[in-house]
């Protein structure tokens, strides 16, 4: 419709059926989805036996219902998941660092006190929050800025009277 409206060429009509046979070749991939949430939701798994489930299940399509990987590419998919885990796991071991060496020197202690003396109000102190993590989220990698900042600034959420949830609403989009 819109390639019609804007002149674009088509290449086809759309048609009902076209979906429908879409949908059929896909149903065992639109199948993982159900699986993890429905098991997580059920309580049948955690959310990391539902990464274990999801992963047995992802193989097994892959390998027997839509035949896109061969057993001779697991051992190399394996050790490239390796090795992604491990940088992750070392960035992440890093911040922890940082983040205890930042408490044991009293940083968020003086962050409260210099936040305090700038405003009480809380809309303030939130728009202070996003800007930092605007630019947190630019210079951090993702995975470590909030085990960083996230000890620093749980007591100033609490003092400001910020919902925990929003905080971490606001962290996860701006560090986005």
């Amino acid at each position: 419709w819109m390639a019609k409206r804007q002149g674009l060429p088509v290449e086809r009509q759309f048609s009902i059926g076209d979906v429908v046979s879409t949908a059929s070749r896909a149903g065992w991939a639109l199948m993982m989805p159900v699986i993890i949430l429905g098991g997580i939701l059920l309580g049948w798994f955690t959310v990391t036996e539902a990464a274990v489930v999801a992963f047995v299940y992802g193989a097994f399509v892959a390998l027997f219902v839509y035949r896109e990987l061969k057993w001779s590419d697991l051992p190399r998919i394996l050790v490239e998941s390796g090795a992604t885990t491990g940088a992750v796991m070392i960035v992440i071991g890093m911040a922890a660092v940082f983040a205890w060496l930042l408490t044991s020197q009293q940083i968020p202690l003086q962050v409260a006190q210099w936040l305090a003396g700038i405003s009480t109000q809380t809309w303030f102190f939130l728009l202070l929050i996003n800007l930092a993590f605007l630019l947190i989220g630019a210079v951090f990698e993702v995975t470590a800025a909030p085990i960083m900042t996230v000890p620093i600034l749980m007591p100033l959420v609490a003092q400001y009277n910020v919902d925990p949830v929003h905080f971490g609403v606001l962290l996860t989009a701006n560090l986005g």
